[in-house]
């Protein structure tokens, strides 16, 4: 009897070759979830942070199951090794991504947790007046500053004794609002009593509503009528400094046209010179000048160095 082998090869199983291991697809599939996650917030903004932090843990399953994949696709048996290593690939690159972002969140939380501190317990709210100075204390009422210190016109009255505290009770720990205690910087500035007839603020005065310059270079340019007498005199501003001082703000000094009485006019050049409490722990002077105790920085603001030379 003749046998056919033909139905016999037709009946025997055939070899169907190697084939596509699942978790290699699983694991490309699961790392674009991430950059995806970056353009839904465009699409929707409710939903973006959700998929975004969500799309971290897949971010890792897709790390680990590409792993596998590439490790199985070892066999001759699987293959698929190419979308494995581009799944390990971009979950890498996924999840470098994430930490940089959650890291810069995290600060930016920080940041903002800071801020609002500072409007609501460090900021200075506005200043009231307290003697010759103005003084302005923080939210939380625990730290104050002074902002500014009003000159009599007389110019034996040039110390300024900086109060340790406000009315208050609260420490007064910045000269100007400047240093860990504010959001604006404002300087402390030395200003002019009412009383005293600035004649950069008289109709006459022929400059800038915020004159800041050289009256004395010429004095008539300005509006001072001719034939009015000038005088120029330097005029040294004494600030002392408690034991709590932390920070000092301040700005160079402008100088003073005084109307006196006679209808003549007195320019002050100011300066400035610095004592210090021997318990304050931030600053120290020498011969007149400021220096910051930690770093022995000097403070450059006009001060005895700067001084005209008497002839």
């Amino acid at each position: 009897m003749q046998m056919d082998y033909r139905q016999d090869a037709q009946m025997a199983p055939r070899s169907l070759g190697p084939q596509m291991y699942p978790p290699c697809l699983v694991g490309f599939c699961l790392s674009l979830v991430f950059p995806v996650s970056f353009i839904i917030p465009m699409i929707s903004s409710a939903f973006g942070l959700i998929i975004f932090i969500g799309s971290i843990p897949l971010s890792l399953a897709g790390l680990i199951v590409s792993i596998v994949g590439v490790a199985k696709c070892k066999k001759p048996k699987y293959y698929g090794s190419g979308f494995a290593i581009a799944g390990i690939v971009i979950s890498i690159l996924d999840l470098a991504v994430a930490i940089f972002a959650l890291i810069a969140i995290a600060l930016g939380i920080a940041l903002f947790l800071y801020v609002l501190s500072g409007l609501t317990g460090h900021a200075y709210g506005d200043p009231v007046a307290m003697g010759q100075f103005r003084v302005g204390e923080n939210r939380a009422k625990d730290y104050a500053m002074v902002q500014s210190w009003e000159w009599s016109g007389d110019p034996e009255d040039t110390t300024i004794v900086i109060p340790d505290e406000d009315e208050n009770d609260a420490k007064i720990v910045s000269i100007g609002n400047g240093g860990p205690y504010y959001m604006t910087g404002s300087p402390f500035v030395i200003v002019l009593s009412d009383d005293v007839v600035d004649f950069t603020k008289t109709e006459e005065f022929a400059g800038p509503e915020d004159f800041y310059g050289d009256f004395a270079e010429d004095p008539y340019k300005w509006g001072v009528p001719k034939g009015t007498t000038v005088n120029e005199e330097d005029l040294i501003f004494t600030i002392v400094i408690g034991e709590n001082i932390e920070s000092v703000h301040i700005t160079e000094l402008t100088d003073f046209a005084i109307v006196n009485d006679d209808g003549s006019i007195t320019i002050y050049h100011t300066y400035l010179s610095f004592e210090v409490s021997e318990d304050n722990e931030n600053f120290y002077t020498e011969d007149g000048v400021l220096y910051s105790s930690e770093t022995d920085k000097e403070y450059k603001y006009v001060s005895p160095e700067n001084y005209k030379d008497e002839e």
